[in-house]
């Protein structure tokens, strides 16, 4: 078995068993016509077309424009890579390019480009038809003197590793000293050869008829033809050393490494090639080989499954497989009974279909034909004879048990069981009457299993028939296959499912589970606990573990390998007779498609080792595209953001999978499949990186990716400054609201103030010129009374009682008067009017009371001072006759804001029900709250029972303070 590299392509398979995809222009090519291919640094196939230069990345082609179509190309002959990630170009025109992005440098040469070569020291040699030109590799500009050729330039233009130039004219080979541009003539040389050089370098000369050696070898001369002549317009050396050579009207040939002596193989349009006509050849780094024509592109590659378009192997005419007792493979085909190997068959029984095949414990081969079952011993078939009037014509499942009896279901005569002493009829068994059997298997325990057409099985255990049905946990349908392990599992296939036996039920998974579909055609369980799994489209490896895992879990999908036709299936997997799949002596799956037989080697897997370029292609931004090629900064208002990517891994690029972060936007990374677009709406003002990863056809992750840095400019009111500014006006706002409102109540309360200072004045002048008028002429007639009334006339003493009190009211009288009259109040009428509330108090009690006073004093609105004084007055009260204080701190403290008065004792304190609604039958508390809330103060009480009582109230200053700021009172 022969070690591949990744998916090079297999030399052992013929020409037609390769994967091959074609493109034409329903596909997006712009031309057909393939003149030359190329894969730059970064990754991309570029041709050289009738119609330009395409871009292609195996999914989509580009058609590549200069900047503003300042440039057209017109037909591209020669597309070389360039050192850099650009492209080398010819034309026919004569123009010679260098493409990088969107852009192109030129030069021009007086014909059409026929070769060109970038040399080691950085030149551009350049190959027409009749002369050799050297070109500046930055200018474009000619160097030196055109080489004139004596003969029609052929092919070649390669550098070996000496620093020698090759090139073959219509004649002999050519060599060129670059230094001096010297042509030399070699003498073994002579004679029309193509020129090509491998990946490694090496120089490779092939003759018309095929024959390819090495330069170094020296093709000697006047040597044999083997065979036509071709006419050789493409040769590549792949990396197993096969050489393909592309042909005008002959198509494509291939000369199998280490075969030179024998004639090439062609492959040609009517093998699946889009055209005879062969322009280029091309073999990229992942191996594959890619073929232009004049109809099209061709990618040809080596695959996971491999099938077998060979004469008796159309996909309708095989019927059942068998592994051979002495290795290989069988399949019973119209015209008979063939062992099959990877490149030849022979048939046996011809003529006779068989419906049924399978291999005994013994090595044995049978078959179920139309004319009787069949037993293969010792390389020679022979008829297996039954009791006299028994003829099994219609044999369509076959299996032996572990007392190598063998069963088979004849679908006329019903089931019945062989050995070498007699034939046993369980036709008329209840549960099997009246039933197609697809499958028949043995397990380790002596077990036979029959799984029927109409569903469900019945398993046949110490003479007795058992049957299990969806009931059980079957899956539902149809019993394609029923298999047993290397554990002694029995696995069957279903058309709604795989099923696993348990000892008592049935496990059943289906696409619910993530399997790739619900109908198993068959299985092929491995040595290393994996199944393989035939589906319609494709073929399925899946461990036990993995089902397990989903059994489990049931977020947790199935995860599988999957082969399909990206991988060389061709045509749709059938079941066809009993055993459609089979695993031969050698570990090779081999199984029944619609085209034909394929087969699998799960233990040469091809495996793509190369992770994938990523590529960032196009940005669209509200339908604009935008130059990423500069500093990306989207205006303002942007709403729709499109990220078109790319990742260049050609051997099947269907199934290239991707993951994308927008940083400052997503958190984490978003799963795209196989999705190459992402989209975002709505982003708001700020730098962005968007990145993406993916990974190649065999889940190999290329981990650094590509990114795009952007940044999404802000509008005006989007900006930092106008945050800024926003703020310092909401807050001057704010600032000029607060103000205007305490402009608005400082004029409310001045003008209630001004219209109870007019009021007070009223009561006064009433005071004075009534009331206090009125009690004086009492008083004076009391005592006038007085003074004529004897001293020892028992009404003297009342009288006199009397003049006391008349008195004493005039003298209440004044001082209501005086304080009705106050135009101000000081921090000493505060200080007096608390003290004498705590004299009048003390006597009752014997409370020490404290009044101090902090800040700079200031004059008081009269008004509002005085009911400061009298909330004072009041919370001095309670604090004396109802919280019974030992100590009572009275503080005045003046600032610029406000002005604070607090009483505080240590006395009983009060629950939270006083606090909020007073004692009852007392109105101390309401009315201080109410006089509060009349001056637009702040009134809080803090107590707790038993700890004591605190009275705040808070004045600001424009309500309370009178004139400038006092002295500071000591």
């Amino acid at each position: 078995m022969l070690c591949l590299t990744a998916h090079a392509l297999d030399p052992r398979r013929a020409l037609n068993e390769y994967r091959q995809t074609i493109w034409t222009i329903k596909d997006g090519l712009p031309s057909t016509f393939i003149y030359s291919i190329a894969q730059s640094s970064d990754g991309y196939i570029w041709l050289g077309n009738a119609d330009g230069l395409a871009r292609f990345d195996g999914i989509q082609f580009l058609h590549w424009r200069s900047k503003e179509n300042r440039i057209l190309l017109g037909a591209v002959r020669v597309v070389k890579a360039a050192r850099d990630r650009g492209v080398w170009v010819g034309t026919a025109s004569g123009m010679v390019g260098r493409v990088q992005g969107d852009d192109i440098a030129a030069g021009t040469v007086d014909a059409p480009v026929e070769a060109m070569l970038e040399s080691r020291d950085g030149s551009l040699w350049v190959a027409t038809r009749k002369r050799i030109v050297r070109f500046h590799p930055e200018t474009l500009a000619q160097t030196g003197f055109p080489i004139n050729l004596q003969a029609d330039f052929y092919s070649g233009l390669v550098q070996d590793e000496s620093g020698l130039i090759w090139l073959s004219t219509s004649q002999a080979i050519e060599q060129i000293e670059p230094a001096s541009g010297e042509v030399r003539h070699p003498k073994f040389a002579e004679g029309k050869s193509w020129l090509s050089q491998d990946r490694g370098g090496t120089i490779w000369i092939t003759r018309p008829d095929g024959q390819t050696v090495a330069l170094k070898e020296k093709l000697p001369g006047g040597h044999a033809s083997r065979g036509s002549s071709l006419d050789i317009s493409a040769v590549v050396r792949d990396v197993h050393g096969n050489t393909w050579i592309g042909t005008s009207g002959k198509g494509l040939f291939r000369v199998r490494s280490g075969t030179d002596g024998s004639l090439p193989e062609q492959f040609s349009r009517a093998d699946g090639l889009s055209n005879d006509n062969v322009w280029s050849l091309f073999e990229d780094r992942e191996h594959n080989l890619w073929v232009g024509t004049q109809d099209g592109l061709n990618s040809i590659r080596d695959g996971v499954i491999t099938t077998l378009n060979r004469p008796g192997f159309a996909g309708d005419n095989v019927e059942a497989l068998a592994a051979g007792p002495a290795g290989g493979v069988w399949a019973s085909t119209s015209a008979g009974i063939s062992r099959i190997e990877a490149d030849s068959h022979d048939v046996n029984l011809n003529g006779i279909r068989a419906r049924a095949l399978f291999t005994d414990r013994e090595n044995r081969m049978w078959a179920g034909t139309g004319s009787g079952v069949f037993r293969m011993a010792g390389g020679s078939w022979s008829r297996v004879y039954f009791p006299s009037g028994l003829d099994l014509n219609a044999v369509t499942a076959m299996a032996d048990d572990d007392q190598h009896r063998v069963w088979m279901f004849d679908t006329d005569k019903g089931l019945h069981r062989w050995s070498s002493e007699k034939t046993e009829d369980f036709s008329n068994e209840p549960l099997l009457k009246g039933k197609s059997v697809l499958t028949i298997r043995a397990d380790s325990n002596g077990r036979v299993w029959i799984g029927f057409y109409q569903g469900g099985v019945v398993v046949f255990e110490g003479g007795v028939f058992r049957a299990y049905s969806e009931r059980d946990g079957l899956a539902p349908e149809s019993i394609n296959a029923v298999v047993v392990d290397h554990r002694g599992t029995v696995w069957i296939g279903a058309e709604r499912g795989l099923s696993r036996f348990d000892g008592t039920g049935f496990t059943t998974w289906n696409s619910r589970h993530g399997l790739p579909g619900e109908r198993v055609f068959w299985i092929v369980p491995a040595h290393d606990d994996r199944l393989w799994l035939g589906y319609t489209n494709g073929v399925a490896r899946v461990s036990s573990a993995e089902l397990d895992r989903a059994l489990h879990d049931p977020l947790h999908p199935v995860t599988y390998e999957f082969f399909d036709n990206g991988d060389g299936l061709k045509g749709n997997l059938d079941r066809g007779g009993q055993s459609p799949a089979v695993q031969a002596g050698d570990g090779t799956i081999w199984f029944k498609t619609s085209a034909g037989v394929a087969l699998i080697d799960p233990e040469h897997l091809p495996k793509n080792p190369f992770a994938p370029p990523v590529h960032i292609e196009r940005m669209v931004a509200d339908t604009s595209v935008i130059d990423t090629t500069n500093r990306v900064r989207l205006r303002p208002f942007t709403r729709n953001v499109q990220f078109d990517y790319t990742a260049l891994s050609l051997v099947e690029p269907r199934r290239v999978r991707f993951r994308y972060k927008l940083e400052g936007y997503d958190s984490n990374w978003q799963e795209a499949g196989t999705r190459r677009q992402a989209f975002y709406t709505n982003l708001g003002p700020r730098t962005y990186r968007f990145q993406v990863l993916a990974s190649n056809n065999d889940g190999l992750w290329n981990e650094t990716g590509a990114a795009l840095d952007f940044e999404l400019l802000p509008a005006f009111y989007q900006t930092e400054w106008f945050r800024v500014v926003s703020i310092i006006v909401l807050l001057v706002a704010a600032l000029g609201i607060y103000r205007l409102r305490m402009w608005q109540l400082t004029t409310q309360m001045r003008g209630r103030f001004e219209e109870r200072l007019r009021e007070r004045t009223r009561i006064a002048q009433e005071l004075h010129d009534n009331l206090l008028q009125s009690v004086l002429g009492i008083s004076m007639q009391i005592e006038v009374t007085d003074e004529l009334l004897p001293a020892e006339l028992p009404a003297k003493q009342p009288l006199q009682k009397a003049l006391r009190l008349s008195k004493s009211a005039m003298e209440e009288g004044r001082r209501a008067l005086n304080d009705l009259r106050t135009l101000s109040l000081s921090a000493d009428d505060l200080v007096k009017g608390f003290s004498q509330a705590a004299d009048g108090l003390r006597t009752e009690s014997g409370s020490e009371i404290r009044i101090l006073v902090e800040g700079h004093p200031r004059r008081l609105n009269p008004v509002t001072g005085n009911d400061v004084l009298q909330i004072g007055r009041q919370a001095i009260a309670n604090a004396f006759q109802h919280a019974r204080a030992a100590r009572i701190r009275v503080l005045l403290s003046y600032s610029q804001r406000d002005l604070r008065v607090s009483v505080e004792d240590n006395g009983c304190g009060m629950d939270e029900r006083t606090i909020t609604l007073g004692r009852e039958g007392h109105h101390g508390i309401a009315g201080m709250r109410e006089r509060a809330e009349r001056i637009g103060a702040t009134f809080t009480i803090r107590s707790s029972a038993g700890k004591g009582t605190e009275v705040d109230l808070c004045v600001p200053a424009d309500l309370i303070y009178e004139g400038k700021k006092g002295e500071v009172h000591e």
